[in-house]
């Protein structure tokens, strides 16, 4: 984080996010100090959303304690089911009581904006079941919504491959998702994104940030950062990362590990471009027509509203400013994203 102060504007930063890997593995104490030196470096607002994703056998009453002591205000929870068949089916550490215990300790010791993360077309899967996960879930204000996928050369993948498991057939899933849909939008949810899901106002400020090409910094192995003009990524060498931090010598920053710790990609206009809308038509907000017209062209939006008539009228909402698509063309979306690059 030193080593890159002077990438972010000096806006004071409106989220944290500690995610990827299982961050919960650090005492809360660590995390609370984290969370200072992201504030004394860049500085966050004073109510900046923290989260901290974290596995259900993690969050015991103990950690509860030392994670009230810390500005973490969010959790995002890796539920995925509550079945303990499809759990062990799919190599998760938890059970599902474990799961139901984190939630309620959550709420006991004042957490209330939660998140659950969800997976359908999972092995063993039910729709029965599944709807039985979603009437305890959609008692949060948020939910994360997936469709299983696969890791190449992980244990379910090579499962599959030796026939050793087996995945619901595709007209199951597509009616898993088709009940997760509807369960939730009929709970009162709003489907602010293609796999999330919010109550009220509760969307996740982060994850927002991503979808209108806000600027963020993304610190450790594997972590992608956007900049204006500008998109990177840190290699997932662990090891590697680590050392070649550690071994920066006086007068050397950041850039000097290009290469050995992050790459780098200059966004053309076009590229931008293509970014904003693939991101843009994942959300309920859709794509801004104004600006597109101003940053892009008047040919840019003429060109997006003649590929749209490619499309059935109910696959999209199109105003004079702006593009959305309904939950039809959702299911189309990348299809469509890609149709309207220039």
């Amino acid at each position: 984080m030193r080593l890159r102060a002077d990438e972010l504007s000096g806006v004071p930063a409106d989220s944290l996010y500690f995610g990827g890997g299982t961050p919960s593995l650090l005492a809360p104490a660590e995390i609370g100090k984290l969370i200072s030196l992201a504030d004394e470096i860049f500085g966050l607002s004073p109510d900046a959303e923290i989260t901290l994703e974290a596995n259900p056998n993690q969050l015991t009453d103990e950690y509860f304690r030392g994670l009230r002591d810390t500005p973490v205000n969010r959790l995002s929870v890796g539920v995925q089911s509550f079945s303990d068949e499809v759990l062990k089916r799919i190599r998760r550490l938890h059970t599902s009581a474990q799961a139901e215990q984190a939630l309620t300790l959550a709420e006991k010791h004042g957490f209330h904006n939660i998140s659950a993360d969800l997976i359908y077309g999972l092995p063993g899967s039910t729709l029965e079941q599944l709807e039985s996960d979603l009437r305890r879930l959609s008692q949060l204000p948020h939910l994360s919504c997936y469709q299983l996928t696969l890791e190449e050369g992980s244990i379910l993948e090579l499962q599959l491959r030796k026939g050793l498991e087996r995945l619901p057939s595709e007209d199951v899933t597509e009616a898993q998702r088709k009940l997760v849909w509807e369960y939730l939008r009929d709970a009162g949810f709003t489907h602010y994104e293609v796999s999330s899901f919010c109550r009220g106002e509760a969307w996740s400020r982060h994850n927002t940030a991503y979808w209108r090409q806000q600027p963020y910094l993304g610190f450790g192995p594997a972590a992608h950062s956007y900049l204006p003009h500008r998109r990177q990524w840190n290699l997932p060498d662990v090891r590697g990362y680590c050392r070649c931090v550690s071994d920066l010598s006086d007068g050397k920053g950041w850039d000097d590990l290009e290469g050995a710790v992050f790459e780098r990609e200059l966004l053309t206009p076009e590229m931008e471009y293509e970014e904003y809308v693939m991101t843009s038509l994942r959300t309920c907000w859709g794509c801004d027509l104004e600006k597109v017209r101003g940053l892009w062209g008047a040919e840019t939006v003429t060109h997006i509203r003649r590929q749209l008539r490619h499309y059935p009228e109910n696959y999209y909402k199109l105003t004079d400013n702006q593009l959305v698509l309904t939950e039809d063309g959702l299911l189309f979306a990348d299809g469509i994203a890609a149709d309207l690059f220039m």
